[in-house]
């Protein structure tokens, strides 16, 4: 979609809306300037307009005056948008839109078919760990680009800190799932630390093999400087993982009950993130409970919850 030329973007969508014209348009967002052509098309036609929001005040170390008051303006337009969250409800009220104009619709996968996958894949652990070359009892796991934003350069010299002064560390492995712009600077960095038999690239995957591996997993860690939700916690939490998330990230302040299910920390902190990860590596939490913990909250965030709450707000819209 973003390859496709603006102009090209924006006679597609009229020409579908045209074609269709429907009663209600449900936009992605206000990310792409082909969206607000058609949110004042759409308005100057008389019809209804929805817009999912997946960004909060947090997932950005900086705001810019002018893009909050475009924001603004977007907003505002909307009969009704459709937070992902409680962050980004917060963000929607601090940008003028009214509590009765906001309704929040989870952000959600497919949870009970992650949570099969990783069923499977525990049964064939020998055989992924093989494939992977994981080699360490235990692992904590980052799923995602391999870009400056999502901080990984703080998380292995913390995962480095942790290996040189906690002996029991030593049983813990870190994998990096993805692939991106950083990745060959991430690796140097590993080989500079001495962690060349503690740190696993896997590279990109396949979808499918995202649960697989997490399933040999323990703990994800999301240590992003941005992240408007973080889908991966969604995931990880459905094959059973205990989560450590940066702030900044959305899926936070919905998913992640400290202590419970996980914990949180500031991403420019590094000792916070080397305190929590040393909680686990010297046992001082309960792992298989936070485990099972983070399994039992994801399941009220289905595809199979989200999609009611969506169906009713387009039948309110509908009936006004």
């Amino acid at each position: 979609y973003d390859q496709i030329p603006l102009f090209k973007r924006i006679s597609a969508l009229l020409r579908e809306i045209k074609t269709f014209d429907p009663d209600i348009v449900v936009l992605p967002g206000y990310f792409d300037p082909a969206y607000w052509v058609v949110l004042f098309y759409v308005k100057f036609m008389r019809k209804k307009v929805l817009s999912f929001i997946e960004t909060n005040e947090f997932d950005r170390e900086r705001r810019l005056f002018v893009k909050e008051f475009l924001k603004r303006i977007f907003v505002k337009q909307c009969d009704k948008v459709l937070p992902c969250g409680k962050a980004s409800w917060d963000y929607m009220r601090k940008l003028g839109v009214k509590d009765y104009r906001i309704q929040i619709v989870p952000l959600t996968t497919d949870v009970l078919g992650i949570m099969e996958i990783a069923k499977r894949a525990r049964d064939n652990s020998a055989r992924i760990r093989e494939k992977h070359g994981i080699r360490k009892e235990h692992n904590f796991i980052y799923v995602g680009r391999l870009s400056p934003e999502k901080n990984l350069t703080l998380l292995i010299e913390s995962f480095a800190k942790l290996i040189r002064t906690v002996e029991s560390a030593k049983s813990w492995g870190l994998l990096i799932v993805g692939d991106g712009p950083q990745r060959a600077e991430l690796m140097k960095l590993v080989r500079i630390q001495g962690l060349d038999s503690d740190v696993v690239f896997t590279g990109g995957v396949s979808w499918n093999e995202v649960p697989e591996i997490m399933a040999v997993s323990e703990v994800l860690v999301l240590p992003s400087l941005s992240e408007s939700w973080g889908l991966v916690v969604n995931e990880a939490m459905a094959c059973g993982l205990a989560v450590v998330v940066s702030r900044r990230a959305g899926a936070y302040w919905d998913l992640v009950v400290e202590g419970v299910n996980g914990f949180s920390f500031v991403p420019r902190k590094e000792d916070e993130l080397i305190k929590v990860l040393s909680l686990f590596v010297e046992s001082h939490v309960d792992i298989e409970s936070m485990k099972k913990a983070a399994e039992t909250t994801i399941r009220c965030y289905t595809e199979e919850n989200s999609a009611p709450k969506l169906f009713e707000v387009l039948q309110s819209i509908g009936q006004e």
